[in-house]
């Protein structure tokens, strides 16, 4: 996925990039929300960019499915496990709603493990996007 932004402040070796917010990069979590419908993320300022110059930022093919995958499918996953697990340990006369809390625990334990791994993610270099070229 590339995405074309502007580099609104330099600290150090990072770049502030400003998007416009796609359909395709809403919900991965990486970038931080900003204003209307921008959003923001810090890069490593390896093209050496400077404040208002244009940059095509680009997150891999396996990046993307990664991200995809603990983004969606694994929560969905864990909600499936956890309402087999409560159907078939409940007792018979109460199976469906306890297969349905133990869902929403599943559901829960997902998300609560991925933001308990959220600082290790953020060190994967498969799932942080690059600065690729500056566009003239």
């Amino acid at each position: 996925m590339k995405e074309i932004g502007t580099v609104v402040r330099i600290d150090q070796n990072k770049a502030l990039v400003l998007f416009e917010r796609s359909s395709a990069c809403q919900s991965c979590g990486r970038c931080q929300r900003a204003e209307g419908a921008h959003m923001q993320v810090w890069l490593p300022n390896t093209k050496q960019a400077e404040v208002g110059d244009k940059v095509c930022v680009e997150l891999g093919a396996r990046g993307m499915l990664r991200a995809t995958w603990l983004a969606y499918i694994f929560p969905l996953v864990m909600l499936f496990a956890g309402v087999a697990a409560g159907y078939f340990l409940a007792p018979e006369n109460s199976r469906d709603i306890i297969a349905a809390f133990a869902g929403l625990a599943g559901a829960g334990l997902a998300y609560i493990l991925l933001k308990i791994n959220n600082k290790r993610f953020e060190k994967d270099a498969a799932l942080q996007p690059q600065m690729r070229e500056i566009v003239k």
